[in-house]
């Protein structure tokens, strides 16, 4: 690594701090979008996987994530944490169809930003295994949950579309 690389954060060491802290920042953004989802749906089988099972394994895998950044020295980067929530409450004032309250499509399209997230996050464990003294097992093990969240969540968005758009076309 030269002066110049860690003058423009290139070094490998700002690098992974970017990448960890976009992670931690979709992390928090997703627990925000599954907690109003939840409520939302509460009527419903989204609803409850959502407020439920989803939320405490996000919880979980974003106490991961956090334990992952202070074993690598990484800091916190409040300004994407505050934007990442800034987003998700301008992402509530969307188009879905109505002036205020939840719609079926905006139920579709909050399972698609979910399902999105969760493949991102699954990247991020299999990136973990290659980090210096990884414990790649336990890794895996959150590859595994993943990959049983996208399942799930594509269950709930077949039901969501067949709700949201019975009878048309």
């Amino acid at each position: 690594m030269n002066a110049l690389d860690s003058l423009l954060g290139t070094d490998p060491e700002t690098q992974l701090a970017i990448y960890l802290n976009d992670h931690r920042a979709g992390a928090e953004g997703a627990e925000a979008l599954a907690n109003r989802s939840a409520r939302a749906n509460a009527d419903n089988a989204v609803g409850a996987y959502l407020g439920g099972q989803f939320l405490t394994e996000l919880r979980d895998d974003r106490a991961l994530l956090e334990a992952l950044r202070e074993r690598l020295g990484v800091r916190p980067n409040l300004a994407k944490q505050c934007a990442t929530r800034a987003a998700e409450f301008v992402g509530r004032a969307k188009l879905n169809g109505a002036v205020t309250g939840p719609t079926p499509l905006g139920r579709v399209l909050e399972l698609e930003a979910l399902i999105a997230g969760v493949v991102a996050k699954r990247q991020l464990w299999l990136t973990a295994t290659t980090l210096p003294d990884a414990d790649a097992g336990l890794f895996e093990e959150r590859i595994a949950r993943a990959d049983d969240q996208v399942d799930r969540l594509q269950e709930l968005h077949r039901w969501a579309a067949g709700e949201a758009f019975a009878g048309s076309g």
